[in-house]
C-alpha cells in the first residue's frame, strides 16, 4: 500500500476516493522512563527512550490506517499528516484519505 503526504501519486491516477482514515495512539510512560527522561533533560542530550516509544506509537498508528484504508476498499492513502508528542504520555495522530489508484505503468 502506498502512503503519501502528497495529494496525488505521480503516474498513478486516483480512480476512487473512499474517505478519511485516521488513527490516534496514546501510550503511557512508566516510572523508570520518567526518571531517565528527567536526567536526560537535566544533563542535555537526546532521550532514546522517548524516541523509541514515539516510533512504536507511529508504527501502530500506520498499521491501523493501512488496515482501515484496505477495509474501505483503497489501495493507497494520500494527504497523510502525522502529529506526535512526547512527555509522560506519548501521542501520535495520523490521518489521510483512502483512495484507489491505477496499477503502476
Amino acid at each position: 500500500m502506498i502512503i503519501s503526504t502528497t495529494h496525488s501519486i505521480e503516474n498513478r491516477p486516483i480512480t476512487t476516493y473512499h474517505g478519511l482514515v485516521f488513527s490516534e495512539v496514546v501510550m503511557g510512560s512508566n516510572f523508570m522512563r520518567d526518571i531517565i527522561v528527567r536526567f536526560t533533560d537535566f544533563f542535555g542530550g537526546r532521550s532514546g527512550q522517548i524516541g523509541w516509544k514515539l516510533n512504536q506509537a507511529r508504527e501502530i498508528a500506520l498499521k491501523d490506517i493501512r488496515e482501515k484504508a484496505q477495509k474501505a476498499g483503497g489501495n493507497a492513502i494520500v494527504g497523510v499528516q502525522v502529529l506526535s508528542g512526547g512527555g509522560r504520555m506519548i501521542s501520535v495522530s495520523i490521518q489521510g484519505t483512502a483512495v484507489t489508484v491505477d496499477a503502476a505503468k
